[in-house]
């Protein structure tokens, strides 16, 4: 599931270089939620259901609206996340919610990945779709995986 070549975490701390700040070695296991920068992109992987998982979510959120999409006049969102629940559900939901309320300011772009051989509506690909669905202002873009 290595979708991204160098993976680093976010310290969520406010520097003078939006980017250069976001990098540090991640230490994480791999099956861990995942949120780094790679080569001017945010990029979200790994495995979303631990409470550790929300606080990063939560944090990413605060950094994006606080931060990034105040700062950068664009921005590049990876999303390929192995498990997701609908607790976690609503965290793209508002990092989708953020984005669009600051489009004018910083235009995005989200590639959300979703595995191929998912049977049901209710996982990644299902979720992708309302969320294209709902914010048609975002380049929102839903990519078979495997």
């Amino acid at each position: 599931m290595n979708l991204f070549k160098k993976k680093e975490e976010f310290p969520f701390e406010k520097k003078k270089d939006k980017f250069a700040e976001l990098k540090k070695a991640n230490d994480k296991p791999k099956d861990a939620l995942i949120i780094g920068v790679n080569n001017g992109c945010i990029d979200i992987s790994g495995r979303s259901y631990t409470d550790d998982d929300r606080e990063e979510w939560k944090a990413f959120l605060k950094t994006l609206e606080k931060d990034l999409v105040l700062t950068l006049k664009e921005i590049t969102i990876n999303i390929k996340v192995d498990l997701f629940n609908t607790s976690q559900g609503q965290y793209p939901t508002i990092m989708c919610n953020i984005l669009s309320l600051n489009n004018r300011k910083c235009k995005s772009k989200i590639n959300w990945y979703y595995d191929s051989q998912e049977d049901d509506d209710e996982g990644m690909f299902g979720h992708g779709l309302i969320l294209k669905s709902n914010y048609p202002q975002l380049d929102f873009n839903l990519i078979e995986n495997g």
